[in-house]
């Protein structure tokens, strides 16, 4: 049987905060939670197929923080575990949050970043596809290179093709869970020639939708890219879940 965790990123450690406040840390947790709460919760509310498990990767907060954020997150009607940081690589952190569920086997990790939106249909068609040659191959990896850019600052949606995006699938077999590579072993750009086989998949409409805010400055170079508008935009709305009105 196939287990599959989502996992996403909330505020593990970076080394931009050793250099800066406690202050502006904790206003950047509130725009991180305000985002969260915003696009991602109810994007994955909307998925009408959901994965076993999200794995949220924290670093070590205040308790009220941690329970705000699992109050928050099961909203999406996903099981949630907190994955708090123990000095562990971010691939290890995944391994030891899966152990709770699964030890071997066929194991998928899907990535997502905690702004971002992903279509109501996404894990429905990742789980009709298939994963040829699995055990011969070590790992393959999966993306829908069709998505879009959300741009907070018109709310418009955008047309994007990105093959190495920041919301690919890995698919492993493994006997042994400390095999297990996840879909954060390499960053999303790395991952695709370093697996046994990358897949692209097809779609007819965009399966993701990366958020630029203000928050994000990495982000803010997609506009650059922001050259055709999709329409209608309500439509798409509806497919990730976010509401006619932001």
């Amino acid at each position: 049987m196939r287990f599959h965790a989502l996992v996403s990123r909330f505020n593990w450690p970076h080394p931009v905060w050793s250099e800066r406040s406690s202050a502006d840390y904790e206003i950047w947790l509130e725009s991180r939670f305000e985002l969260l709460e915003r696009f991602t919760i109810p994007s994955l509310r909307n998925c009408y197929q959901k994965p076993s498990v999200w794995i949220i990767l924290v670093s070590d907060v205040a308790t009220d923080l941690l329970n705000r954020l699992e109050r928050s997150a099961q909203i999406a009607g996903i099981p949630v575990h907190l994955q708090r940081y123990t000095g562990k690589s971010i691939d290890q952190s995944i391994r030891d949050a899966v152990s709770n569920y699964a030890t071997e086997g066929e194991i998928w990790t899907t990535r997502l970043d905690t702004d971002d939106l992903v279509s109501a249909d996404i894990f429905a068609r990742l789980r009709s596809t298939n994963a040829p040659e699995l055990r011969e191959r070590g790992a393959i990896a999966f993306s829908f290179p069709g998505g879009c850019n959300f741009d907070l600052l018109d709310n418009n949606f955008y047309y994007s093709s990105f093959a190495e995006n920041p919301f690919l699938t890995l698919a492993e077999e493994v006997d042994r869970l400390q095999d297990l590579k996840t879909v954060m072993f390499k960053s999303h750009v790395e991952l695709p020639a370093c697996v046994g086989r990358f897949i692209c998949l097809r779609s007819f409409q965009p399966m993701w939708a990366s958020v630029i805010h203000d928050l994000n400055i990495g982000n803010q170079s997609l506009r650059k890219t922001n050259k055709s508008q999709i329409i209608p935009n309500k439509l798409l709305r509806q497919r990730f879940g976010i509401g006619e009105v932001i």
